[in-house]
């Protein structure tokens, strides 16, 4: 259970926090026990953030990390530099069965590394997993002062939940004693799913957005899967990156998937899921298919309408060093860089997904420009 569990969740992300500071996201390991308790200390020994007493020992902590990677996700913040920055992971919210849906969760940063989005980053990502494992219900237990001013207590988590998306739902009055000091302690509560027909879906399914023939929202959602109603159409996104050479980069699907096994494609494509726009869900493809954390800020380049749904393509300059790449197992084993031209043979040998010569021509020409003629962008094109 627990090594089918690292292999399915291990992933890292490369992106920039800021002008200086540049992350990759990865799971945790026992061995990061000691760079995790000096980020944790801290908060054990000045302030009440944590209602531990005692600093656990690194032998204690590895345990801990060992045994939350047996059912949930633990990530770990590294900085370029190496330093583990920052950390979240997942526990059980009740230990009986019926709680199986729900998570708490837990993060802390180095006291440097606070305010710049990098606890905001590590929720998102521990988010994305949890709901792929089923898990609809997150929860916050949060230490809060009674007090106006409070030396060992900002009162700055809540307004962190806040900021990611949690809302108050349960207070405990003076329950923590710690410092000499009583603290109050409430519980913030997120979902990260809509709860369909009172069931809770399986891992591999997955719930669609339905929009009209004119991408109006109709409100309802469908099961990836189930029938099409005439007149419902979804998302589907691609992202083609490529680089100072003009080469996009290209992904081999992983033989087990269920469309196209082993062909190769462009860089990420897939479906956008319930609750996503069309630009969140080409982030999070490309997040969990390749590890790579790229802002699409544009809309997308053009949109090619199919029998039942709308695909949009989004065009992206971006040196990628293959080595950054980190495959999601599940549903890609490999990726390159290729010519127009080489895309062209393998699409010709079958090696590709067989689809128009004349897209690939077009997706190489849009690179370069937004528009349908030389003069898009242009004053000259504005007045026209």
């Amino acid at each position: 259970m627990q090594k089918l569990f690292l292999l399915y969740y291990t992933i890292a992300i490369i992106t920039a926090m800021t002008e200086k500071d540049e992350y990759t996201f990865r799971t945790v390991v026992p061995a990061d026990a000691p760079q995790l308790l000096e980020i944790y200390a801290p908060y054990v020994l000045n302030t009440a953030v944590s209602f531990e007493y005692d600093v656990p020992s690194e032998e204690e902590f590895r345990s801990r990390i060992s045994n939350t990677l047996t059912s949930y996700p633990y990530i770990a913040a590294v900085h370029s530099s190496g330093r583990i920055d920052g950390y979240t992971y997942a526990s059980a919210f009740k230990a009986r069965k019926a709680y199986a849906h729900c998570a708490e969760l837990s993060v802390y940063l180095r006291k440097e590394c606070r305010g710049k989005g990098l606890g905001t980053e590590l929720y998102k990502l521990m988010e994305e997993k949890l709901k792929k494992q089923g898990i609809l219900n997150l929860y916050a237990c949060i230490a809060v002062s009674p007090r106006a001013a409070d030396k060992y207590l900002t009162n700055v988590s809540p307004l962190f939940h806040s900021h990611c998306g949690f809302k108050t739902i349960g207070k405990f009055s003076r329950c923590g004693y710690k410092f000499g000091l009583w603290y109050d302690m409430i519980w913030m509560e997120k979902m990260t799913g809509p709860h369909i027909n009172e069931t809770v879906l399986p891992l591999s399914a997955e719930e669609w957005d339905i929009y009209d023939v004119n991408r109006f929202p109709s409100g309802r959602t469908m099961i990836r899967g189930t029938p099409d109603r005439p007149g419902d159409y979804h998302i589907v996104i691609h992202v083609c990156i490529f680089d100072h050479n003009g080469n996009m980069l290209i992904q081999q699907r992983a033989q087990d998937k269920r469309g196209w096994p082993g062909k190769w494609d462009f860089t990420v494509g897939g479906h956008v899921v319930a609750g996503e726009t069309s630009r969140e869900g080409a982030e999070r493809e490309l997040r969990e298919e390749l590890g790579i954390a790229c802002m699409l800020e544009d809309a997308p380049y053009f949109t090619v309408n199919f029998s039942d749904g709308f695909d949009d393509y989004y065009l992206v300059q971006k040196d990628i060093p293959l080595d950054a790449v980190v495959l999601q197992q599940e549903e890609v084993q490999n990726v390159k860089y290729a010519s127009k031209d080489e895309i062209k043979a393998m699409i010709s040998d079958g090696s590709f997904i067989g689809y128009h010569n004349g897209l690939v021509d077009l997706l190489y020409t849009m690179k370069e420009c937004r528009g349908v003629h030389a003069s898009s962008g242009t004053e000259e094109a504005q007045k026209a």
